[in-house]
């Protein structure tokens, strides 16, 4: 099995690193908010950063979308494999809340970060 991780903490990506099997990816772009603000209510943080949900949404595609085209430029995965992306809402243990079973997409476009003004024109 191989754990394919994506992260803004460069600290834990070094630490993930020292396991088997495990790959993980620094994520380098900024969160939208301070710091000490990303663990609290997740509702006021919303509010602070993202102002609708397919924001919110578009922000996590985008990291998952980071996290597989780095593992296919390593050849981890190879295109059409299948993968299970998990994530949480917070950090900490027992925040996981998200599963999703995706394909890896064959066209490497279907990779490429999306901006938020993105969202405007769909």
């Amino acid at each position: 099995m191989i754990l394919v991780t994506v992260t803004r903490n460069e600290q834990t990506a070094r630490q993930i690193h020292l396991h088997r099997g495990c790959y993980p990816f620094w994520y380098p772009e900024p969160r939208g908010i301070q710091e000490h603000q990303w663990q609290t209510d997740v509702r006021r943080v919303s509010l602070i950063r993202w102002r609708t949900e397919a924001e919110m949404a578009l922000q996590v595609d985008n990291r998952i979308r980071f996290g597989l085209r780095n593992a296919l430029s390593l050849q981890i995965i190879t295109p059409g494999s299948t993968i299970v992306a998990v994530q949480g809402w917070k950090g900490g243990l027992g925040h996981t809340n998200t599963m999703r079973i995706l394909t890896v997409p064959n066209d490497p476009a279907d990779l490429e970060l999306q901006s938020l003004q993105s969202l405007g024109s769909a």
